[in-house]
């Protein structure tokens, strides 16, 4: 019996904090369309919804983990892609949230925000995002002349938040297109700049035209096999 191989695909954080005069500022809703899937504007591709069902072993609290919904949302929402919390649903893409810190990737000094879980090459329903790798790559970092750890508490909880939220959708990324395959840019960047992540910018993260297309592939129905 062929043993499944088991690997990860990681996000991870490049560069330091770009300076910012309203930190964690909500990130603008999106404005382009998804020009690459024109041809598939289906019912069945609007109202694609994914469930995600977190296990939450952080300090994160119900209301950061909605924000971080709420993000994804934004960025997806071009993609006919909603996504909706569940506490119930078996069928529900599993996202853990760590408390801990992940090491940097295998010879590299990048730090690692979320890893999807692929199996047989395929992506599984299972992402880790790390809350502790976060903070600790925010702590030695300055917000414009400021030192990270000295802005007010609530102010570094919502860059946080939104730092997650930005990881969570790149994995998702990697899941819902079924590739451990990066990007020269958008979304699926090897390395997001940390500036996109503290406050996002949708024209940033956007899918490629080929991915674009991909997602339209993969959200249409199937079609009946035909008899001759």
């Amino acid at each position: 019996m062929a043993k499944s191989v088991r690997f990860l695909s990681t996000c991870v954080v490049l560069c330091l904090f770009a300076p910012l005069t309203g930190a964690a500022q909500t990130g603008a809703r999106a404005t382009s369309t998804c020009s690459a899937c024109v041809d598939c504007s289906s019912e069945a591709v609007n109202a694609r919804t994914v469930r995600l069902k977190f296990y939450n072993q952080s300090r994160m609290s119900e209301t950061d983990l909605s924000t971080m919904v709420a993000l994804n949302n934004r960025i997806w929402e071009p993609y006919g892609v909603r996504f909706e919390g569940t506490t119930t649903r078996t069928d529900a893409v599993t996202v853990v949230v760590s408390g801990r810190e992940r090491g940097p990737a295998w010879g590299s000094y990048q730090t690692v925000l979320g890893e999807t879980l692929f199996a047989g090459h395929h992506a599984t329903p299972y992402i880790r995002l790390w809350l502790g790798a976060a903070e600790a790559f925010a702590e030695a970092t300055r917000v414009g002349i400021v030192q990270f750890f000295t802005l007010p508490r609530e102010q570094r909880n919502d860059i946080l938040v939104q730092m997650m939220g930005v990881s969570l959708a790149h994995e998702l990324a990697h899941y819902l297109l079924d590739t451990t395959k990066h990007s020269s840019r958008g979304l699926l960047k090897p390395a997001i700049n940390v500036a996109d992540m503290q406050r996002p910018d949708i024209a940033h993260l956007e899918l490629t035209r080929s991915q674009q297309s991909l997602m339209c592939r993969s959200a249409l129905p199937a079609r009946p096999a035909t008899h001759k």
